[in-house]
């Protein structure tokens, strides 16, 4: 019997119908022209906080010059990200991309002028001051080129919650990478010509992925949206944003406390080696957690989800204390590290349904802001309780950070539902 005239022809690779891992390959593919110019902009940010440190100790003799400046650089960078965002939703992503990337480079291509004419240790209070400014420089006109590029995928898959979903896994993907790929690179340019020639490399690969990124026909070509009338605090106004914000905070204060805490453990027990190995297991598992969120549709809403996944963090995190071997340890860090990337991805599609799309550059460059400003501060903490009270104490309050994530989820919840705006 033929077959009725009604009947739907079955789904093919072209069809809005194809199997959901048809769609998401295909997503993949979309994505990729993008994020290869982003990937070769954002390699630098894994390099700049070695690259700068080795850059100024050597070449000022003092740690604690080069401390100040690292710390500078970043804070500078919190400051701006978020500025930024603001103008690349006013005046257009690609003019504001192309004059920050010009600033950026010239920045670092003055400190390392600045810094190689003088003679280690004999450096005056004018140059010293010069070269913090040179860095604070650098740290503000980064171009905000994950918020562009997040922004961009927000309005282009907004409507298809598993295709955003896909594109924000290959962004982190392509994030974890930076912090893996980027120390390594430092190292490897450092023997060719030491940290100068790996500053300048860093300078251009920012310069050459934004320039690159600015001529891509997706973002070139992205629609503009004029935000609506209101404060320059306008993106802040909305409570979803303030708790993804918090909790973004406090995320990555545990993540540096991780970081700080396993190195501290290894140097403790005398095995310096297994540190590197930890946390290359540590940042590959996200990877994979990325790739296995991106992998299928899961039940929920988007803020239990995040809810759910803060949560297992948490408890993976908490772990890490409990085992003594360092194979047990590896598991814990395993456990932790898959929710990494999918929490982030969470993160970012709920900011994609409480926020403005008109300002949703500047929404997506607040997270940036509040991984800098975690980070930084943990770092510095988690430093003098190692030294004031050992190793496992920094692990405990990674773990009491990861945890009180969650409980600013759970608690915000309601704030992060599309009516929540």
């Amino acid at each position: 019997m033929a077959a009725t005239s009604g009947a739907a022809p079955p789904p093919g690779p072209g069809s809005d119908r194809a199997v959901p891992s048809v769609r998401r390959w295909r997503v993949a593919a979309q994505v990729l022209p993008v994020m290869a110019p982003a990937f070769v902009a954002r390699l630098p940010v894994g390099m700049y906080s070695i690259a700068l440190l080795l850059l100024l100790s050597e070449g000022t003799g003092s740690y604690a010059i080069a401390g100040t400046a690292t710390a500078g650089y970043w804070a500078a960078t919190g400051v701006g990200a978020p500025i930024a965002g603001r103008l690349a939703d006013r005046r257009g992503a690609v003019v504001v991309l192309a004059v920050l990337a010009a600033v950026h480079a010239v920045a670092l291509v003055a400190l390392v002028l600045l810094v190689r004419g003088v003679s280690p240790g004999a450096a005056s209070g004018a140059t010293i001051t010069a070269a913090v400014a040179m860095a604070a420089l650098a740290g503000l006109t980064q171009p905000p080129v994950a918020a562009v590029v997040r922004a961009h995928w927000s309005r282009r898959f907004g409507g298809d919650e598993a295709a955003l979903r896909t594109a924000l896994a290959v962004e982190a993907v392509v994030g974890e990478t930076v912090f893996i790929a980027g120390p390594l690179l430092v190292a490897v340019v450092g023997v060719v010509g030491g940290p100068p020639v790996a500053m300048l490399a860093g300078a251009a690969m920012t310069a050459a992925g934004t320039w690159w990124l600015v001529t891509a026909t997706a973002v070139r070509h992205a629609p503009a949206i004029t935000p609506p009338p209101g404060t320059r605090w306008a993106a802040l106004a909305v409570p979803g944003l303030r708790v993804l914000t918090v909790a973004q905070t406090l995320l990555f204060a545990g993540f540096a406390c991780v970081e700080v805490g396993v190195l501290a453990t290894a140097g403790e027990r005398g095995a310096g080696w297994a540190a590197g190995v930890l946390l290359a297991v540590w940042a590959a598992a996200s990877v994979v957690g990325a790739l296995l969120w991106a992998a299928r549709d899961w039940p929920g809403p988007a803020p239990w989800q995040l809810v759910a996944l803060l949560t297992v963090g948490a408890v993976g995190t908490a772990t890490i204390t409990l085992p003594t071997s360092w194979p047990a340890i590896g598991a814990a860090l395993v456990l932790s590290g898959l929710c990494i990337a999918p929490a982030g991805i969470v993160i970012q599609t709920v900011l994609t349904q409480v926020t403005d799309p008109a300002r949703r550059t500047e929404s997506f460059a607040w997270l940036t802001t509040a991984a800098v400003l975690g980070s930084s501060i943990a770092t510095m903490g988690a430093g003098w309780l190692v030294q004031a009270h050992g190793a496992t104490t920094v692990l405990h309050t990674a773990a009491v950070c990861a945890a009180t994530a969650a409980a600013v989820a759970l608690l915000g919840r309601r704030t992060l539902h599309p009516a929540g705006r």
